[in-house]
């Protein structure tokens, strides 16, 4: 049995695997390119998986981020009822094993962002790897919705009202027309969308056939779009995967009721929500203003 065998097997057992790194995921993120998983354990008793996705690039093969693919690395199960200082000692037994694996394969480079879950990679930086840290925010509590619109900033509040007088929040399948919006946000930026439709309809297709993903239309009476998302989601999460608005009705605040629609879907779920952040220092205030917790999480790398 192959290690993604074995993987897909772990994956369709053990739920607690993020969305990002579930063996499905990877499968259709990476399609037409390379991924692979290093499992740590015997048989059925695993202790440590990390898919990684293998890109080209004129200097060789890389270890990488795979396209909407915010994060995996090593994801750890621990024993019940460790103590800290025995905690510290697996994790930095896992992480030797990890580079140990990583410094045998013919890459150039290893680059991988970890979900913030993740939290001491000391041991990556014993062994001379370097790291830059990002956010997300999280609202890790969605199951008072009138607590967590509380928590809105009164600028945001006041935004989603008058949003919501001129438009509604539909749920539809209409695939082709959310790519045609969502690829408007790039087109204003004078960027090429960085996925292509048949891309992004093979994840839709993929996520819908495990019912874990909704495309969300903000339209006006005159069934005008005015903006779209996607949001996706595993056992834990309800992440913000994309968005796009058009750049001729943006002035509605359409994205502002998209998501408090999208974190209204999580408490129905009994989810968190989490923002899939950004570091870009607009996009970063606007969603402050939703009252989320910012968490750091790492992107670890090195060049051999």
């Amino acid at each position: 049995m192959t290690n993604k065998e074995r993987y897909r097997i772990y994956c369709e057992k053990e739920k607690s695997v993020p969305l990002f790194s579930q063996y499905w995921w990877m499968d259709v993120v990476s399609k037409g390119k390379e991924w692979d998983v290093f499992i740590l354990g015997e048989n059925n008793d695993i202790i440590a998986t990390m898919p990684y996705f293998i890109d080209e690039r004129e200097k060789g093969k890389l270890i990488t981020k795979a396209k909407l693919t915010q994060n995996n690395g090593i994801w750890i199960k621990y024993p019940n009822n460790q103590k800290i200082s025995s905690k510290l000692d697996y994790e930095e037994k896992i992480i030797n094993n990890v580079c140990d694996f990583i410094e045998t394969l013919p890459i150039y480079k290893y680059e991988q962002q970890y979900h913030y879950s993740f939290s001491n990679w000391l041991p990556f930086f014993w062994r001379k790897y370097e790291e830059i840290t990002r956010y997300t925010y999280v609202i890790e509590d969605t199951s008072n919705l009138e607590v967590v619109r509380k928590n809105y900033s009164s600028n945001l509040r006041k935004n989603i009202k008058k949003a919501s007088k001129i438009l509604k929040i539909l749920e539809r399948e209409d695939i082709d027309t959310f790519y045609k919006i969502n690829s408007m946000s790039f087109e204003r930026q004078k960027m090429k969308t960085p996925y292509s439709f048949e891309f992004f309809s093979n994840l839709y297709n993929e996520c819908k056939k495990r019912n874990c993903c909704k495309l969300l239309f903000a339209i006006d009476s005159n069934e005008q779009i005015h903006s779209v998302a996607m949001i996706v989601w595993d056992e834990e999460s309800v992440y913000y995967l994309l968005n796009g608005t058009n750049p001729d009705l943006k002035n509605s605040q359409a994205n502002s009721l998209l998501i408090d629609r999208s974190i209204e879907i999580a408490h129905n779920l009994r989810k968190k929500f989490d923002f899939e952040g950004s570091v870009i220092k607009g996009i970063e205030h606007i969603y402050r203003q939703y009252g989320g917790i910012p968490k750091p999480y790492f992107r670890i790398y090195k060049e051999f």
